[in-house]
Protein backbone atom coordinates (compact mmCIF):
# COMPACT_ATOMS: atom_id res chain seq x y z
CA UNK A 1 0.00 0.00 0.00
CA UNK A 2 1.00 3.39 -0.65
CA UNK A 3 1.74 6.20 2.16
CA UNK A 4 -0.84 8.61 2.43
CA UNK A 5 -0.53 12.14 1.07
CA UNK A 6 2.99 10.89 -0.38
CA UNK A 7 4.40 13.12 -3.11
CA UNK A 8 6.75 10.66 -5.18
CA UNK A 9 4.95 6.90 -5.39
CA UNK A 10 7.31 4.13 -4.88
CA UNK A 11 5.19 1.57 -6.63
CA UNK A 12 3.60 1.23 -9.84
CA UNK A 13 -0.51 2.19 -9.14
CA UNK A 14 -1.56 0.05 -12.29
CA UNK A 15 0.55 -3.29 -10.75
CA UNK A 16 -1.77 -6.61 -10.21
CA UNK A 17 -0.22 -6.12 -6.58
CA UNK A 18 -0.80 -2.46 -5.64
CA UNK A 19 -3.40 -2.80 -2.79
CA UNK A 20 -4.16 1.11 -2.88
CA UNK A 21 -3.55 4.36 -0.64
CA UNK A 22 -3.43 4.28 3.34
CA UNK A 23 -6.22 7.41 4.18
CA UNK A 24 -4.33 9.81 6.26
CA UNK A 25 -6.26 10.24 9.78
CA UNK A 26 -4.40 8.43 12.54
CA UNK A 27 -7.95 6.26 13.21
CA UNK A 28 -8.79 5.61 9.96
CA UNK A 29 -5.58 4.19 9.22
CA UNK A 30 -5.60 2.17 12.52
CA UNK A 31 -8.92 0.70 11.51
CA UNK A 32 -8.07 0.74 7.68
CA UNK A 33 -4.79 -1.94 9.05
CA UNK A 34 -6.73 -4.25 11.34
CA UNK A 35 -5.88 -7.91 10.63
CA UNK A 36 -2.51 -7.52 9.92
CA UNK A 37 0.24 -9.17 12.38
CA UNK A 38 3.24 -7.12 10.60
CA UNK A 39 3.33 -3.47 9.06
CA UNK A 40 6.39 -2.99 7.02
CA UNK A 41 7.63 0.77 6.04
CA UNK A 42 10.33 1.02 3.96
CA UNK A 43 11.82 4.21 2.97
CA UNK A 44 8.81 6.21 3.95
CA UNK A 45 7.55 8.08 7.05
CA UNK A 46 5.35 6.61 9.69
CA UNK A 47 2.88 8.29 8.38
CA UNK A 48 1.87 12.04 7.69
CA UNK A 49 -1.58 12.20 9.92
CA UNK A 50 -3.76 14.40 8.58
CA UNK A 51 -6.21 15.85 9.55
CA UNK A 52 -5.83 14.87 13.87
CA UNK A 53 -8.17 12.16 14.95
CA UNK A 54 -8.71 10.48 18.55
CA UNK A 55 -7.55 7.25 18.69
CA UNK A 56 -4.81 4.54 18.66
CA UNK A 57 -2.19 4.54 15.91
CA UNK A 58 -1.69 1.13 15.74
CA UNK A 59 -4.60 -2.27 16.27
CA UNK A 60 -4.11 -3.82 18.95
CA UNK A 61 -1.56 -7.06 18.30
CA UNK A 62 -0.41 -5.12 14.89
CA UNK A 63 3.23 -4.59 14.98
CA UNK A 64 5.06 -2.07 13.17
CA UNK A 65 8.67 -2.02 11.55
CA UNK A 66 10.37 1.64 9.65
CA UNK A 67 13.34 1.20 7.68
CA UNK A 68 14.70 4.41 6.59
CA UNK A 69 17.91 6.03 6.22
CA UNK A 70 16.68 9.53 7.55
CA UNK A 71 17.21 10.08 11.30
CA UNK A 72 14.49 12.68 11.06
CA UNK A 73 11.62 10.50 9.72
CA UNK A 74 12.91 7.29 12.46
CA UNK A 75 12.77 9.87 15.30
CA UNK A 76 9.48 11.30 14.98
CA UNK A 77 7.75 7.81 14.03
CA UNK A 78 4.54 7.68 16.28
CA UNK A 79 4.37 3.94 16.44
CA UNK A 80 6.66 0.82 15.97
CA UNK A 81 10.45 0.37 16.00
CA UNK A 82 12.79 1.61 13.72
CA UNK A 83 15.77 1.12 12.07
CA UNK A 84 17.87 3.46 10.55
CA UNK A 85 19.28 1.89 7.38
CA UNK A 86 19.91 2.35 3.92
CA UNK A 87 16.08 1.19 2.62
CA UNK A 88 17.61 -0.68 -0.94
CA UNK A 89 20.01 -2.65 1.01
CA UNK A 90 17.94 -3.81 3.21
CA UNK A 91 15.19 -4.64 0.41
CA UNK A 92 17.31 -6.28 -1.29
CA UNK A 93 18.64 -8.50 1.85
CA UNK A 94 14.79 -9.43 3.02
CA UNK A 95 14.08 -10.74 -0.17
CA UNK A 96 16.71 -13.11 0.09
CA UNK A 97 16.01 -14.27 3.51
CA UNK A 98 12.48 -14.52 3.01
CA UNK A 99 11.35 -18.20 3.69
CA UNK A 100 8.85 -19.51 0.82
CA UNK A 101 5.30 -19.45 0.91
CA UNK A 102 2.34 -20.89 -0.54
CA UNK A 103 -0.29 -17.94 0.09
CA UNK A 104 -2.27 -16.76 -2.77
CA UNK A 105 -0.97 -13.64 -4.15
CA UNK A 106 -3.78 -10.90 -2.99
CA UNK A 107 -6.24 -10.01 -5.70
CA UNK A 108 -6.01 -6.79 -7.32
CA UNK A 109 -8.21 -4.22 -6.63
CA UNK A 110 -11.62 -4.29 -9.52
CA UNK A 111 -11.42 -1.48 -12.49
CA UNK A 112 -13.66 0.99 -11.54
CA UNK A 113 -16.99 1.79 -13.20
CA UNK A 114 -17.75 4.41 -15.39
CA UNK A 115 -18.75 7.44 -13.29
CA UNK A 116 -22.13 8.88 -14.07
CA UNK A 117 -22.82 12.08 -16.06
CA UNK A 118 -25.08 14.66 -14.51
CA UNK A 119 -26.12 18.00 -14.98
CA UNK A 120 -23.05 19.20 -12.98
CA UNK A 121 -19.14 17.97 -13.77
CA UNK A 122 -17.65 16.06 -10.88
CA UNK A 123 -14.16 15.70 -9.98
CA UNK A 124 -14.29 12.29 -10.75
CA UNK A 125 -15.59 12.60 -13.84
CA UNK A 126 -12.93 15.30 -15.06
CA UNK A 127 -10.41 12.94 -13.73
CA UNK A 128 -11.98 9.73 -15.78
CA UNK A 129 -12.10 11.85 -18.94
CA UNK A 130 -7.91 13.19 -18.58
CA UNK A 131 -7.22 9.85 -18.39
CA UNK A 132 -8.37 8.79 -21.44
CA UNK A 133 -6.97 11.16 -23.51
CA UNK A 134 -4.08 12.17 -21.97
CA UNK A 135 -0.77 10.61 -23.41
CA UNK A 136 0.56 7.88 -21.91
CA UNK A 137 3.82 9.28 -20.78
CA UNK A 138 2.32 12.34 -19.77
CA UNK A 139 3.06 13.81 -15.85
CA UNK A 140 0.90 15.25 -13.57
CA UNK A 141 1.46 17.44 -11.09
CA UNK A 142 -1.35 18.39 -8.38
CA UNK A 143 -2.91 20.97 -5.74
CA UNK A 144 -6.19 18.93 -4.99
CA UNK A 145 -5.88 18.64 -1.59
CA UNK A 146 -10.12 17.86 -1.35
CA UNK A 147 -10.26 15.55 -4.15
CA UNK A 148 -7.03 13.72 -3.96
CA UNK A 149 -8.06 10.02 -3.36
CA UNK A 150 -9.96 10.14 -6.35
CA UNK A 151 -7.06 11.63 -8.75
CA UNK A 152 -5.01 8.77 -7.92
CA UNK A 153 -7.97 6.33 -8.22
CA UNK A 154 -8.75 7.78 -11.77
CA UNK A 155 -4.94 8.89 -13.11
CA UNK A 156 -3.01 6.00 -11.48
CA UNK A 157 0.71 6.40 -11.59
CA UNK A 158 3.10 3.36 -13.74
CA UNK A 159 5.96 5.10 -14.78
CA UNK A 160 8.77 7.00 -12.62
CA UNK A 161 9.15 10.69 -12.40
CA UNK A 162 5.14 10.80 -13.62
CA UNK A 163 3.30 12.10 -10.42
CA UNK A 164 4.44 15.15 -8.01
CA UNK A 165 2.19 16.46 -5.31
CA UNK A 166 2.58 18.24 -2.14
CA UNK A 167 3.68 16.27 1.17
CA UNK A 168 0.46 18.37 3.14
CA UNK A 169 -2.31 21.07 2.49
CA UNK A 170 0.13 23.49 1.60
CA UNK A 171 -1.38 25.84 -0.83
CA UNK A 172 0.57 27.25 -4.05
CA UNK A 173 2.52 24.44 -4.99
CA UNK A 174 0.76 23.05 -8.26
CA UNK A 175 1.27 25.95 -10.95
CA UNK A 176 5.22 26.46 -9.95
CA UNK A 177 5.79 22.86 -9.84
CA UNK A 178 3.97 21.85 -12.78
CA UNK A 179 6.46 24.80 -14.57
CA UNK A 180 10.08 23.45 -12.95
CA UNK A 181 8.60 19.65 -13.92
CA UNK A 182 8.02 21.39 -17.72
CA UNK A 183 11.31 22.88 -18.01
CA UNK A 184 13.16 20.02 -16.49
CA UNK A 185 11.26 17.32 -19.13
CA UNK A 186 12.68 19.97 -21.39
CA UNK A 187 16.33 20.15 -20.73
CA UNK A 188 15.98 16.32 -20.57
CA UNK A 189 15.08 16.22 -24.11
CA UNK A 190 11.67 13.98 -23.20
CA UNK A 191 9.38 16.38 -23.74
CA UNK A 192 6.20 15.30 -21.75
CA UNK A 193 2.70 16.49 -21.40
CA UNK A 194 2.81 18.01 -18.11
CA UNK A 195 -0.58 18.34 -16.24
CA UNK A 196 -1.12 20.44 -13.49
CA UNK A 197 -4.78 19.98 -11.55
CA UNK A 198 -6.27 22.49 -8.82
CA UNK A 199 -9.78 20.72 -8.73
CA UNK A 200 -11.81 22.56 -5.51
CA UNK A 201 -14.99 20.80 -4.25
CA UNK A 202 -17.18 22.02 -2.11
CA UNK A 203 -20.67 20.67 -0.70
CA UNK A 204 -23.61 21.09 -3.61
CA UNK A 205 -21.40 22.29 -5.86
CA UNK A 206 -19.50 21.51 -9.09
CA UNK A 207 -15.91 20.91 -9.27
CA UNK A 208 -13.81 23.94 -10.37
CA UNK A 209 -10.91 23.48 -12.51
CA UNK A 210 -7.78 25.08 -13.32
CA UNK A 211 -5.78 22.37 -14.80
CA UNK A 212 -2.95 23.88 -17.48
CA UNK A 213 -0.94 21.81 -19.65
CA UNK A 214 2.43 23.99 -19.82
CA UNK A 215 4.27 23.48 -22.81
Amino acid sequence: MAPPNEGRPGFPETHPLFQGELLSAAASVCKQLEGYDLVLVIGAPVFRYYPWSRGDYLPKGTRLIQISDSAEETARAVAGDSFLCDPARAYATLVELRPKTTRKAPKPAPPLAVPEVNEKITAEYLYYVVDRVRPRNSVVTQESLSSLGLLRQRIPTSEPRSFFSKFSGVLGYGLPAASGVALAERDLGTNRKVISYRVTVRPNMSCRHSGMPPS
